[in-house]
């Protein structure tokens, strides 16, 4: 039977492949590495499948938890037991690896370089069959972006994990191109999932205790592969024919960012995940090697990892696919649903699930913009009380730093940009469910439309009209597809009466209601509802920024300087009487009720404000022309 005859998908609904019909069958196994998270995985999977099973574990109290498996007590680096624990059995899965205890050089190369030669030397000798050995993406090193196929070099960076076990896969590839002997490589990338320690135990714990995770601004790329989809391959390594002397690289063939795949974690906790600046991390790693070098240790730390961690390289499972007929079966979403079940019924993880889409993850999840303060931050704030899981979003992470305290989930993003939008809605996506979306990002630039310069004009439109439209764009397909959401666009009486000087302001807000009136009619009937909230005068930081806006204006103002200074001094400005507390409680409001009006009035001048846009237009440019004192010529 030919590789292009194995490699038939699996049957949906089956809960994984069968080494059944394959060119070889695993009849008897030993497994290094047992009573590790991977090790733990695949021996039941054997036991499942009728296979004879033998580990090779220093812990025997450990591996007894395992089942009905023989059991040797030992080291692979001692070459009496690793002949021991191969007599008899057909097929050997070495996934034992030093993983940083103790930290030596002499450790970690026993382990993974002497204890791979060990193991390797034994087996031919009892005649195995098909010897599988595991590796690691690490060996290729840190890569800072494309696409990494199993050609791409070895790249040692001075890292005892990483360049041990690039040295002990090496060597098993030359040993078996020399003697012959079956060896198959296999390069898991990041794997969580049930009893993994670095990428789901670990996190979990540094995420409980506050400690900083990210490097950078999330976006990097991480390759994840959930431990039974690894264990899927490790099954298809040991039974294809044809694939000797080969390396294969192992995860989900896409690239998620760390922002994704730590908010998993952030949300099972119910904290935010804490970053590090990159350069903070980089001088931090330059100094422990530093410090490493001089007092004759290998460093923990090194600059070269903080790259691993700061990337964007996908590792590609295109040979996997055609060679070993692999498949990834258990995506991101479905893998950490998983994951956090597990936790919780181990006890690692205390209440409810959290993920939506597992049973009792039922908390909305809200996304409001310009959180770092004024009406966003109170609305954040106000919605997680409520109950809400929050993402607070916004372009300020200084002052996004302060919701992520009080454990409110922060997401950088610039509304003006599409690479920020499309990096925000990856991480969307993850959460399986969006059911609001609150626009209050905006931005004020006051001036004479006469001299005022277009940028200022456009970038208005752009935070305070396209922004909010992309945002409606992005998340819309995913309210549909639950069948509902709500939409609120904070506009403002600007969006009703336009005053002098703030033409352009005004306008952004007018087309800001032009497009929400138009989204309400096209997504209503999908149960999708949009809500314009227009406040008028608020006691946020904003009329301070656009008088400082305005203030630099008058170097330039020429004939209208006289008209400005009149215009930041009238009453137009309002008193901001009303406190940013109270525009959320009417946000929450507006999400709350079954069946909101179109528009909402915000604040108490806002009633007027409505009455205004009603007077007549020679009135109405009466009232503004004498309160700017545009009612007379500028003096010669």
């Amino acid at each position: 039977m030919t590789d292009q005859q194995d490699s038939a998908p699996t049957p949906e609904g089956q809960d994984h492949p069968t080494t059944e019909g394959q060119a070889r069958k695993v009849r008897s196994a030993l497994v290094t590495g047992a009573t590790g998270g991977i090790g733990r995985r695949l021996v039941q999977r054997l036991l499942d499948e009728g296979v004879k099973v033998r580990v090779l574990a220093r812990n025997a109290a450990k591996a007894t938890s395992l089942g009905d498996v023989d059991i040797i007590v030992g080291d692979i680096s001692d070459a009496r037991r690793a002949q021991e624990a191969v007599e008899g059995v057909d097929t050997v899965f070495h996934l034992a690896a030093w993983m940083n205890k103790p930290f030596s050089r002499a450790a970690a190369e026993a382990a993974n370089v002497a204890g791979v030669e060990y193991l390797l030397h034994a087996a031919r000798r009892a005649g195995v069959e098909r010897f599988v050995h595991v590796s690691t993406v690490a060996v290729y090193g840190p890569v800072s972006s494309g696409d990494i196929d199993e050609d791409a070099p070895y790249w040692k960076i001075d890292d005892l994990y990483s360049d041990t076990k690039a040295e002990g896969e090496a060597r098993a590839l030359a040993f078996a191109r020399e003697t012959g002997f079956p060896v198959v490589v296999v390069r898991p990338a990041m794997v969580y999932g049930p009893g993994i320690e670095p990428w789901t135990l670990l996190p979990v714990k540094s995420i409980k205790s506050g400690s900083p995770l990210i490097i950078g601004d999330g976006n990097a790329f991480v390759n994840p592969v959930y431990v039974d989809t690894v264990v899927d391959a490790l099954l298809l390594a040991a039974t294809r024919e044809g694939v000797n002397g080969e390396a294969f690289n192992i995860s989900d063939g896409v690239g998620v960012t760390w922002n994704e795949f730590f908010g998993y974690y952030g949300r099972m906790v119910g904290k935010s995940v804490r970053k590090v600046p990159q350069a903070l991390a980089e001088n931090g790693a330059a100094l422990a090697g530093a410090v490493a070098k001089l007092i004759g240790q290998p460093p923990r730390a090194t600059r070269e990892m903080v790259g691993v961690m700061t990337g964007r390289p996908v590792f590609t499972i295109d040979k996997a696919r055609a060679r070993l007929g692999f498949e990834p079966r258990v995506n991101l979403e479905e893998g950490m649903r998983r994951t956090e079940q597990w936790l919780r019924e181990n006890g690692l993880l205390k209440g409810t699930l959290a993920l939506p889409g597992s049973a009792g993850a039922d908390k909305p999840v809200a996304v409001v913009t310009g959180a770092a303060s004024g009406m966003g931050r109170a609305t954040a704030e106000r919605l997680q009380r409520a109950g809400y899981h929050v993402i607070a979003a916004d372009v300020d992470d200084d002052g996004l730093a302060g919701l992520a305290d009080q454990g409110i989930e922060t997401l950088h993003l610039d509304v003006t940009s599409d690479a920020s939008i499309a990096s925000a809605l990856e991480h969307l996506r993850a959460l399986g469910r969006v059911d609001a979306l609150c626009n209050i990002a905006g931005l004020a630039s006051p001036g004479p439309l006469e001299n005022q310069p277009y940028e200022a004009i456009d970038r208005q439109f752009q935070v305070n009209t396209f922004g909010p439209l992309k945002l409606a764009r992005a998340i819309a397909p995913l309210m549909r597809a639950r069948g509902g959401g709500r939409i609120v666009n904070v506009s403002s009486t600007n969006g009703k009466v336009v005053s002098p000087f703030m033409g352009a302001y005004s306008a952004s807000k007018f087309a800001l209601e032009a497009l929400s009136d138009a989204l309400r009619l096209e997504l209503a009937p999908f149960g999708v509802s949009v809500v314009i909230v227009q406040p008028g005068s608020v006691k946020t930081p904003f009329a301070d920024r656009a008088k400082a806006q305005l203030d630099k204006m008058k170097e330039t103002a020429g004939d209208y300087l006289p008209y400005l200074e009149a215009f930041e001094h009238s009453a137009m400005w309002g008193q901001g009487m009303t406190a940013p507390e109270k525009i959320a409680a009417v946000i929450e409001g507006v999400l709350k009720s079954p069946s909101p009006a179109p528009r909402v009035a915000a604040t108490l001048d806002a009633v007027p404000a409505m009455m205004m846009a009603r007077l007549p237009d020679r009135a109405r440019d009466l009232l503004f022309s004498t309160l700017s004192g545009l009612k007379s010529k500028p003096k010669a």
